[in-house]
């Protein structure tokens, strides 16, 4: 009698076990180059959990770029990619639903197919990283020179400010930069009652300079965020941010958290208005700023007229100092 009960009591518990397990996962990564062809041995990996190894799989994939990854875990798994020579790649997945009986459930869609694009690493080069993300005293944020000692909620009526990329720093008389390369004006209202509708308007002293946005998510995708080269056209002249809220509910807010940009500075022309030379840069996220007067931003600058490489070897920023601080961790 005794023995029955042992017996059914770990029965119980095996049951119980079974009905709290974790559901199984199964997806197959397609791992591609740029031009869509198969990446044949690149090592891949997924966590079907949430800050843990314990449900983790890696592959490797084969001739086709294919590899299946399964383990059990919850809704969500996060997914990458790497090989030789290449830059990582990685992303997410959430599973839509559940099908099975207790104890032999399964995520559905069952092995969905994810493509992930491995980009090639062509000629990583030094580049000027202009880091000023701000919340760090590693990394501050700059400070625009006619806010250094107002109040917050005096905005003055848009002063103009220019800033040297490849001095990183203000233009004379504000500091020691000799190009006007980007130029900031800050606009708008701020009241002691929690309303505010304020702008950064930022142009550009040459005709052909300008920037352009270009998507892409912060941190799935590849390490490589953005395109290697800075495209030839698309740019405009200005770019107008605007921040508006009343009670801690915003009006206006554009910034996405993945947006990125390209530029062009330092533009001349011929007499028949083709660019005969410019220097090319993108900026990593959003430019943020605030009514105090402070900008945040993280830009590449390639020092080479006409080169729109932008591939960059961070660990040779052409800002010495910049190294010390750990500001080569920053991706390429």
């Amino acid at each position: 009698m005794q023995r029955s009960k042992t017996i059914l009591f770990i029965c119980l518990l095996v049951a119980s076990g079974l009905a709290h397990a974790l559901p199984t996962a199964k997806i197959t990564l397609k791992v591609i180059d740029e031009n869509g062809l198969p990446v044949k041995g690149a090592k891949v990996a997924a966590n079907f959990s949430v800050g843990g190894s314990g449900s983790l799989d890696k592959n490797r994939t084969d001739s086709d770029g294919l590899a299946t990854l399964s383990n059990s875990g919850i809704r969500h798994v996060e997914y990458g990619a790497h090989k030789e020579g290449y830059y990582r790649s990685g992303n997410e997945f959430d599973f839509k639903s559940i099908s099975g009986i207790t104890g032999f459930r399964r995520w559905q869609p069952w092995n969905e197919t994810l493509t992930l694009v491995l980009k090639k690493i062509k000629n990583p080069r030094a580049l000027y990283i202009g880091s000023h993300k701000g919340g760090s005293y590693l990394s501050p944020s700059i400070k625009m020179p006619g806010y250094q000692k107002r109040k917050v909620y005096d905005l003055g009526i848009g002063e103009e400010y220019a800033y040297d990329l490849v001095v990183d720093d203000w233009v004379v008389p504000h500091g020691k930069g000799k190009h006007s390369d980007f130029i900031f004006k800050l606009t708008g209202q701020v009241t002691g009652n929690r309303e505010s509708d304020f702008s950064l308007i930022m142009t550009f002293s040459n005709d052909g300079d300008g920037i352009q946005k270009h998507d892409a998510h912060p941190i799935y995708g590849s390490r490589l965020r953005l395109p290697h080269d800075a495209p030839i056209d698309g740019y405009g002249d200005e770019l107008i941010q605007r921040r508006a809220s009343t009670y801690n509910h915003f009006i206006a807010n554009d910034f996405p958290d993945d947006r990125n940009y390209f530029f062009r500075i330092r533009t001349k022309k011929d007499e028949q208005g083709n660019i005969v030379s410019a220097l090319y840069g993108k900026i990593y996220g959003n430019i943020d700023f605030s009514a105090a007067g402070s900008i945040s931003m993280l830009y590449y600058l390639n020092p080479d007229p006409n080169d729109r490489n932008l591939e960059s070897d961070y660990k040779k920023n052409m800002f010495p100092s910049k190294h010390k601080y750990g500001f080569t961790e920053y991706p390429p």
